[in-house]
């Protein structure tokens, strides 16, 4: 065959934007995913792959995809197959049907608003040091299951716009204060 070892990889990557009341209470969030593969294959095999694409568990059918990406009772919204994604069996079956082109692809993409369970818990205490200086407190914990983990996790604290500088104290990671973004 063309390649020494057949073999393919797929990958998914999501970014969970979430925002939270001083309490820890979610107030919004968001999931931006996305589904990539590496296709290393001889010839042009047919891949078949059985994806949960719907956080209340059920698939979602390529009609939902295809005509509005906002029917009711879909968690997802905006999901996009690559070209070589045979919708029609994927709405008869609930499985993706292609045959992949060779190197790396993005085989799908989907945004998630609703029914998102935040991967963590965030309270903070605020206490005024005079007019000119505010403490601030900042705790986060995981709500992953201990054998779950997360890379590149990025907390974003906004400050007030008349913020002039930051010092930080951390358990763990870094900080930068971000004028730009006041934050």
């Amino acid at each position: 065959g063309k390649y020494r070892q057949e073999e393919v990889d797929l990958a998914v990557r999501e970014s969970v934007s979430g925002l939270m009341s001083s309490n820890g209470e979610g107030l919004s969030a968001e999931v931006n995913g996305r589904i990539t593969m590496r296709s290393c294959l001889s010839g042009m095999p047919e891949v078949k792959l059985g994806l949960v694409v719907n956080a209340g568990g059920g698939p979602v059918s390529a009609d939902q995809i295809h005509t509005s990406n906002q029917t009711e009772g879909s968690y997802v919204k905006g999901v996009t197959f690559h070209p070589c994604v045979n919708l029609g069996r994927y709405n008869e079956s609930q499985i993706l049907s292609f045959v992949p082109p060779d190197g790396e692809f993005e085989l799908a993409k989907y945004r998630v608003t609703e029914g998102i369970r935040l991967p963590f818990k965030a309270t903070t205490l605020m206490n005024e040091q005079g007019r000119t200086r505010i403490d601030v407190t900042v705790k986060i914990r995981s709500e992953y299951a201990s054998n779950v983990s997360a890379a590149r996790c990025v907390v974003v604290i906004p400050v007030p716009m008349q913020t002039a500088r930051a010092k930080f104290q951390l358990t763990a990671g870094k900080a930068v204060y971000d004028p730009q973004r006041n934050a």
